[in-house]
């Protein structure tokens, strides 16, 4: 391994441990730590200069950000199905109400 590669995939290791915790997050509903951890990770990304010999970890990133995406549809469609489930209770108790 050169060392021009090394410190490329060096610099990508941060960006990976950022990914696997924001996994994490998404694994346990954290949703604020994993928006926040997000913000850090997004801006470590912008600062590195060139992706092409860091393939591997790259490739590993994405699986997990499409894991962590995945994650929060799931939350999000849980949050709405119970969101319509409140208005259905609420519209139900105002027509017995009137």
């Amino acid at each position: 391994m050169t060392e021009k590669h090394q410190v490329q995939t060096d610099g990508l290791r941060p960006v990976l441990e950022m990914t696997r915790q924001m996994q994490g997050f998404a694994e346990t509903a954290m949703w604020d730590e994993l928006i926040a951890l997000e913000k850090q990770r997004d801006q470590r990304i912008k600062n590195i200069k060139s992706f092409e010999k860091a393939r591997p970890i790259i490739e590993q990133i994405l699986a997990m950000d499409t894991s962590i995406k995945q994650l929060a549809e799931e939350e999000r469609a849980r949050v709405k199905a119970q969101l319509m489930q409140l208005n259905k209770g609420k519209t139900a108790i105002q027509a017995y109400s009137a």
